[in-house]
């Protein structure tokens, strides 16, 4: 389900203006620039009963957007809170097919440095439903 969401924003004008295919699960490639996205799976949980087999499972997906600037700037690169909303427009309550996302109310930020570079990063948490 994680390349589900991952197909979901590829297949997005929006986003591949801002990151080109640059979508990457668990990690992303070693000193890549910014801007990028990473997804990362925190967790999921299958609704079994004691009588069936689980019919709608609940997956967790961390979606962090990085930028080297937390905002965007006029005529500069999209900033990592920036592309974070882009997503969100994107995924929350998308619904196709087995899968519905929607945002949780998780929302982290933070700066790292990459050599001499600061990296900014808005990461935010989703909620995947998946009928089987």
């Amino acid at each position: 389900m994680i390349d589900y969401v991952r197909t979901v924003l590829l297949g997005s004008s929006t986003i591949t203006n801002v990151v080109d295919n640059d979508v990457f699960i668990e990690e992303a490639i070693q000193a890549k620039n910014p801007p990028y996205i990473v997804l990362d799976l925190d967790g999921g949980n299958p609704s079994e009963t004691k009588m069936a087999a689980s019919q709608l499972d609940y997956y967790n997906i961390a979606v962090s957007c990085y930028s080297s600037t937390p905002y965007t700037k006029s005529g500069g690169a999209v900033g990592a809170f920036n592309m974070s909303e882009l997503v969100r427009s994107l995924l929350d309550f998308h619904s196709s097919g087995n899968y519905f996302i929607y945002a949780t109310d998780l929302q982290s930020n933070y700066s790292v440095s990459q050599g001499n570079q600061p990296l900014f990063c808005t990461e935010q948490e989703y909620i995947i439903e998946k009928r089987r």
